[in-house]
């Protein structure tokens, strides 16, 4: 698999390293199911704006996720549409 994304006029290689905390630190993904879930909506709201997931971690109170965007896409945005699932 290349690299690169490419589109009719483009090619690009954006990786974004995002690491999302809860609240105060709260143990909140080590509830039952709740992991499970967020994992589940973040892959529905990856696919839908069309980002590519690298890679992607969860631990006690925070979640890594490395992913690939398009170009005219910035990390603000990437982190809204996760954080209100548009």
């Amino acid at each position: 698999e290349s690299k690169y994304r490419f589109t009719k006029t483009s090619k690009s290689y954006i990786r974004y390293h995002l690491v999302f905390c809860t609240r105060r630190r709260r143990g909140i993904l080590q509830m039952d199911g709740v992991e499970a879930r967020f994992k589940e909506l973040l892959l529905q709201i990856c696919a839908q704006n069309d980002y590519d997931i690298l890679s992607f971690e969860c631990g006690a109170d925070y979640c890594y996720l490395h992913a690939s965007v398009l170009p005219d896409v910035s990390p603000y945005e990437v982190c809204k549409n996760i954080k209100y699932g548009t």
